[in-house]
């Protein structure tokens, strides 16, 4: 799994979630307020509530300064709002479409598990 050097991982370090499809993708976790990143990522926000991971958001970006400390997607705002304390991130996706392809399959996936989530157009789901 490749993370860039300046991303500072957090216990527990790696989190699996696993797509519709069964397919397992490997995220590096991040706390929500120290961290940003300059490349594509496919990300999942979220809120850890002792070994309880409740998924706030899940989408990707296409790369520019992303993070508490750059500019910030609504999505990621409005997980803040809502409690967000972690970040997880996958850079492993190198197009657009194959970003997008894991979005879908984790979103199909986690709508299923997570009856406190809810569609939110082509960029992610959220919290009700």
């Amino acid at each position: 799994m490749y993370l860039p050097k300046s991303l500072q991982i957090v216990s527990p370090y790696v989190i699996r979630w696993y797509g519709e499809s069964g397919r397992q993708y490997e995220f590096g976790v991040v706390r929500s307020t120290s961290f940003w990143v300059d490349e594509p990522v496919v990300y999942v926000l979220a809120k850890h509530e002792g070994d309880n991971i409740v998924p706030l958001s899940i989408g990707h970006t296409e790369g520019g300064r992303t993070g508490p400390n750059g500019g910030m997607p609504r999505e990621w705002v409005q997980a803040l709002a809502e409690g967000m304390t972690h970040a997880h991130l996958r850079f492993e996706a190198r197009s657009e479409a194959s970003r997008q392809a894991e979005v879908e399959d984790l979103m199909l996936a986690l709508r299923a598990r997570c009856s406190i989530c809810t569609q939110a157009g082509s960029d992610g789901i959220r919290a009700a």
